[in-house]
């Protein structure tokens, strides 16, 4: 799978994006409505994150950044499941959190701590220096503006660090709504989703800072109509099970006609648009153009041409079709003017 990717056990029934804070609220929902266990929904999503960094980066020690909110107690989650079983651990604790944290369930793991004002002008340089993996619980996703001098120090050293981040739901410095990013921001190989990816992951330039995002399943209960308002991703499997069936005895009229009105200068635009719809199912799509783009836009065989610069054949194209496509490649000038009017007379 390509870096960019995006992967997890949803892609046959579509994926839901929720922001940070619609994630936020059905965390509410599945602890206080559900009954879930916050402390199950911790364990799940360290654990499942660790066994990622089991499979794809092996080898080598693994070094967290740790938080002070439930980001940081995933990756000390991580961190002691990656002990368990055998892998050399060390947590950098950036902010408060107690020595014998409940989550380390009674294990000692090796720590960093810039936790008091004392430490505010201590370097980070270095502290990743030889390790393996790199493991971002700094922040998570509620965000909202740059991130305070201590953490900003944290994360530009992760991203010093020659060896591969792995962020914990959104990487630190990403707003897990918007995708903005007002500061430093983790630049992430491998983002671990729990649940869900974030919208604001998914959306530039949060996107930019996730690398390969994978979704992975940490016991949330059905959500109904509590993610009725999310957003969808469109996937390959999505769009399959909600692509209209066509009847094979079907007539090309029957199951829909587009017409694209094109510009001239750039009528490769016209034959992606012809090309998609015909991918999208349209059953016929005429592409009109002036004369001279005719040649190109001959590489969409199954399309059919009419001159945009005969009013005539370009009313008769959009009377005869179920639904117009205008622009492509047509530009700002007196011949797309001149088609608009034919098209709107």
């Amino acid at each position: 799978m390509s870096p960019g990717s995006l992967h997890g056990p949803f892609g046959k029934r579509g994926v839901r994006a929720p922001t940070a804070l619609e994630a936020a609220r059905f965390d509410r929902f599945a602890i206080r409505e559900r009954g879930v266990p916050e402390p199950a929904l911790m364990e799940n999503a360290g654990r499942q994150a660790a066994l990622l960094i089991q499979r794809l980066f092996p080898h080598g020690k693994v070094t967290a950044l740790v938080g002070s909110g439930n980001n940081g107690g995933d990756a000390l989650v991580c961190m002691r499941a990656l002990a368990a079983w055998g892998r050399p651990v060390e947590a950098v604790v950036v902010g408060r959190r107690p020595d014998a944290d409940p989550v380390l369930h009674g294990w000692r793991l090796p720590a960093v701590r810039f936790d008091s004002r004392a430490d505010e002008d201590r370097s980070m340089k270095g502290l990743f220096d030889g390790v393996g993996v790199v493991v971002d619980g700094l922040l998570g996703t509620g965000i909202r503006g740059a991130p305070r001098a201590q953490y900003a120090a944290a994360i530009e050293a992760a991203n010093a660090a020659e060896a591969p981040v792995v962020a914990l739901d959104t990487p630190s410095g990403v707003n897990g709504a918007t995708g903005d990013v007002a500061g430093s921001a983790v630049r992430a190989e491998l983002t671990v989703a729990f649940g869900w990816p974030k919208l604001g992951t998914l959306v530039y330039p949060g996107r930019a800072f996730c690398g390969r995002i994978v979704a992975v399943e940490i016991g949330f209960p059905p959500g109904g109509e509590e993610q009725e308002g999310w957003a969808r991703l469109v996937t390959a499997g999505w769009a399959a099970r909600n692509m209209p069936r066509r009847d094979p005895a079907a007539h090309k009229n029957a199951v829909g006609a587009l017409t694209i009105v094109a510009g001239t200068d750039m009528p490769g635009a016209a034959v992606l648009s012809a090309r998609s719809a015909f991918r999208a199912g349209a059953g016929l799509v005429r592409v009109c153009a002036a004369r001279q783009a005719g040649a190109v836009i001959g590489e969409v065989p199954e399309a059919i041409f009419a001159d945009a610069g005969d009013p005539g054949a370009l009313r008769e194209a959009v009377e005869a079709c179920d639904a117009v496509a205008i622009g492509p490649g047509l530009g700002h000038g007196r011949a797309a003017a001149q088609q608009l009017d034919a098209v709107f007379a």
